[in-house]
C-alpha cells in the first residue's frame, strides 16, 4: 500500500476504529452472541450518511490492523461492520458458519448485505465449504437498499 493510499484510507479507518474497539470490549465481557449482536444493531435508529459497503469494509480492516491480531477477528469485523452498516439504513445479516476440514473443525463469522457476502474481491472464496450455524437479520426496513 502506497503512503499515498493510506492518507486516502485514514478518515475511513478513524470511522471504524471506535466500532472495532466497541466490538473487542463487548466480547470480553460476555460470551452471549444474541446479547453482542442486539447490542451491535441499530436498524430501527434513523440513518445516518451513507457510505459504499467497501468503504466501510476496507475501513474496519484497517482498524483491525492498527489495533493489532489479539485473537480471531471474525467477530469483531462483524459486529463493527453490523453496527455501521445498520446505523447509515442498510440491511445487515450477521452469519456463523463451522467447516470440517479433515479432523479439524474451524468456525467463521461474516456479514451478508442483499445476500452478498461483505469481503474483499476474491474472499468469497473463502467462504466455501462453511455450513451455516446461526443468522442475525438486522432490525429495521433498510430503506435505502444496497450499495456496493
Amino acid at each position: 500500500m502506497t503512503v499515498r493510499s493510506k492518507l486516502r484510507a485514514a478518515p475511513t479507518v478513524a470511522r471504524a476504529l471506535p466500532w472495532v474497539v466497541r466490538a473487542r470490549w463487548k466480547i470480553r465481557r460476555t460470551s452471549d452472541l444474541g446479547t453482542l449482536l442486539a447490542a451491535h444493531d441499530f436498524g430501527a435508529a434513523a440513518p445516518r450518511p451513507a457510505r459504499s459497503v467497501d468503504s466501510l469494509r476496507r475501513g474496519v480492516d484497517g482498524a483491525l490492523r492498527v489495533i493489532g491480531p489479539r485473537e480471531e477477528h471474525c467477530v469483531p469485523r462483524g459486529l463493527a461492520l453490523m453496527a455501521l452498516l445498520t446505523r447509515q439504513g442498510d440491511r445487515a445479516v450477521f452469519v456463523s458458519g463451522v467447516r470440517r476440514t479433515g479432523a479439524d473443525l474451524r468456525g467463521h463469522a461474516w456479514v451478508l448485505v442483499d445476500g452478498v457476502p461483505v469481503e474483499a474481491e476474491g474472499g468469497e472464496a473463502a467462504l466455501a465449504g462453511f455450513r451455516e450455524q446461526f443468522r442475525y437479520e438486522s432490525r429495521g426496513p433498510g430503506p435505502r437498499g444496497s450499495r456496493s
